[in-house]
């Protein structure tokens, strides 16, 4: 694979900033392991890795013990 001169300092700047597009919370702004955001950036990233000139990128599924927090109500 060649190197692709697309890749200049501000093109990788504004990738990472689009990587906060999907978050699994809102006002904390991560991504949990097996959430539909991470789900989602992966996609992204594999797509972006494409418009890229990579031809073998691959999307690998697994197993994935996860978890979800509720905020409790305040009464």
């Amino acid at each position: 694979m060649q190197y692709n001169q697309s890749t200049t300092n501000d093109y990788i700047y504004q990738f990472t900033k689009k990587l906060e597009t999907f978050k699994t919370n809102d006002k904390l702004g991560y991504r949990t392991a097996g959430s539909e955001a991470e789900y989602l950036t992966g996609q992204m990233i594999a797509e972006e890795m494409r418009n890229l000139g990579l031809s073998e990128v691959t999307q690998d599924a697994f197993t994935l013990d996860t978890w979800d927090c509720e905020l409790p109500t305040t009464y």
